[in-house]
């Protein structure tokens, strides 16, 4: 009983230290199911690679647009015709790059993929992935517009880059 009031007192906690993110947006993500679940790589029998590009909000100025480049593969994919190899585990591999550009903030990524299927039953495979990486955010204070004149001048006339890891 205490263990259990002593978990839910960190959770509690650790929510305070967590920061949330602005994930890069994809239309038609479910063409490239990749760049949002890194268990989907290698799930297929074949390597492959997509391309894509969004841009929202056509005609206004400084609309988001998105561009990426996302790849992927098995690493020792079973061959199904032998009735022997159904039951194998496989891995996969893949990555995928992107250029988020949403007006004065851009973000750019790259990102590596490891994936491992598990056979759960003839039809059935669990899969597990994991995404880690580079995310760059970026800020160009030149092209913020304001109402009134800033009081602080760095920030109408400066630019701010940060590069983190991220999984």
């Amino acid at each position: 009983m205490m263990m259990r009031k002593y978990i839910t007192l960190v959770t509690m906690f650790v929510g305070f230290f967590l920061y949330g993110q602005q994930r890069e947006q994809y239309s038609n993500y479910i063409m490239n199911n990749f760049v949002i679940n890194p268990a989907v790589g290698g799930s297929h029998g074949y390597w492959g690679a997509k391309m894509g590009y969004r841009k929202q909000w056509v005609g206004l100025d400084n609309g988001p647009q998105t561009y990426f480049l996302s790849f992927h593969g098995p690493l020792g994919f079973p061959d199904r015709r032998r009735r022997r190899d159904k039951s194998k585990v496989h891995h996969g591999v893949g990555g995928y790059v992107f250029h988020d550009d949403t007006g004065p903030i851009s973000y750019n990524g790259a990102f590596g993929s490891y994936s491992v299927h598990v056979p759960v039953s003839k039809k059935s495979i669990l899969s597990f992935g994991l995404f880690a990486g580079l995310k760059e955010f970026r800020l160009n204070g030149n092209s913020l517009k304001f109402v009134e004149t800033p009081i602080d001048p760095l920030i109408a006339s400066d630019r701010f880059a940060s590069l983190v890891p991220d999984a």
